[in-house]
């Protein structure tokens, strides 16, 4: 990877905090229309950034052994050969210097984007030492594709005859498990800014990974994720199988059910079944566990393993496109449990439950489900969350475990700046009344 150092952003580094020249860096990448990501680590304070300067709108299939260093973005109907977005890492931003990574000699586009940046980020920096509440009129975000389109909300009764369809094929053994998601739009203040979300998201959930995504004529996404899809360095692989949901009441008292851990186990199983299918039969499996991620509670079990150095990439792209998507956000089988998700739900789930990360960063890959997580359209915003429906499921709860996601980030939304975000917003009280009866 050829990093080239620029000092003309030093100064401005020097003069600016971390949050701020974030600001700025980000706005300039929307105002210029270049692709962004914004990112922060679990257990990490520092947040990075790149921005792609080539102005590129083209998609790509997944090779970690041909691509560059970047953000991957992939929907969750991954179907198409190229279907995924990657941001290269052409000006990178690590929390402390900016870099220009590449060779970015010759190529006119790259180097009058790159000038460009520094324009802007140089107009930023002025209107902060000048005047502290004032800014340039940039714009804050890239809109949806779906922007004009309506909005399709499911009702309670809409999803509860979900489930029980589900719940109908999983008992005559068509389905094993399925996951079923719905949406919320809710209104933005005309002070809503990615950027503070972004940061509101850091502090709450340290051990999420959070993530601002901006693609021109994509959309942007935010999200605070608490699931790993694959960790890669070193030929050394990790991925987890992350299931069940409850509210965090006493964590000593912590109880997970039958069909909590039967959901869990579920996934496992499909895991272990790709590793056998890549003919992988040596990893260190650890759990299940309870992981905590803000207010909500997972059930996680971790799976490691040394890949072969002569093949290892080949057989991580392999189990990457085996793996996705995992029965954690689809289903089991894969194929019924995707027909019968496209049958019901009425929303198109986008990159919701697709995977998201950096990738080929001195050798390591990163990627997460994007959970958690909200697109932004002119003056709202779409959430989505989802619940594993099995054999066991009761209709009910799984519309109130998707509340109890959907609050994760509603409560940010619904408060502004999200200094104390809400513990239930929106519940309404015979739901109340069922969360008291659920200990949670």
């Amino acid at each position: 990877m050829l990093i080239q150092k620029s000092n003309h952003w030093q100064p401005i580094l020097q003069e600016l905090q971390t949050s701020d020249f974030l600001a700025g860096f980000y706005h300039s990448a929307i105002a210029h229309r270049l692709r962004i990501a914004v990112w922060r680590f679990p257990n990490e304070q520092k947040p990075n950034a790149i921005v792609d300067l080539s102005g590129s709108h083209d998609t790509v299939g997944i090779n970690l052994a041909v691509l560059p260093a970047g953000f991957l973005v992939t929907p969750f109907a991954n179907q198409a050969e190229n279907s995924s977005y990657l941001i290269k890492a052409q000006l990178f931003w690590d929390g402390t210097t900016c870099a220009f990574l590449g060779d970015l000699a010759g190529n006119e586009r790259i180097i009058e984007n790159k000038r460009r940046m520094l324009h802007s980020i140089k107009e930023w920096n002025h209107n902060h030492r000048n005047d502290s509440g004032k800014r340039p009129d940039f714009p804050r975000w890239f809109r949806g594709r779906t922007q004009d389109a309506e909005t399709f909300e499911a009702t309670e009764d809409q999803y509860w005859s979900w489930v029980n369809e589900a719940v109908r094929q999983i008992k005559s053994k068509r389905l094993r498990k399925v996951v079923l998601a719905r949406n919320v739009k809710l209104p933005l203040t005309e002070s809503f800014d990615p950027l503070i979300l972004f940061q509101d998201l850091c502090r709450h959930y340290p051990n999420a990974f959070v993530s601002v995504v901006a693609l021109p004529g994509i959309g942007t996404w935010i999200g605070a994720t608490p699931e790993l899809f694959i960790r890669l360095h070193d030929h050394e692989l990790t991925t987890v199988a992350l299931a069940s949901t409850q509210k965090v009441s006493d964590e000593k008292k912590v109880v997970w059910d039958e069909k909590e851990l039967e959901e869990q186990e579920i996934v496992s199983d499909y895991i272990r079944e790709c590793f056998l299918q890549q003919n992988i039969d040596t990893f260190d499996e650890t759990g299940p566990e309870t992981l905590r991620i803000g207010d909500l509670l997972h059930l996680q079990t971790q799976f490691d393993l040394k890949l072969a150095a002569e093949n290892g990439i080949q057989s991580a792209n392999r189990l990457l496109q085996a793996l996705h998507p995992t029965p954690a956000v689809c289903g089991v089988p894969k194929a019924k449990a995707l027909e019968f998700i496209r049958e019901r739900e009425i929303q198109d789930r986008e990159f919701y439950a697709g995977h998201l990360g950096p990738i080929n960063f001195h050798g390591r890959t990163n990627l997460f489900v994007n959970l958690r997580c909200l697109q932004l359209q002119g003056n709202s915003a779409i959430l989505y969350a989802g619940a594993g429906i099995t054999r066991d499921s009761i209709p009910e709860q799984e519309w109130l475990e998707t509340e109890l996601k959907l609050n994760s980030l509603r409560a940010f939304l619904d408060n502004g700046p999200a200094s104390e975000p809400r513990s239930e917003p929106g519940i309404k009280n015979r739901e109340r009344k069922v969360l008291c009866e659920q200990g949670i």
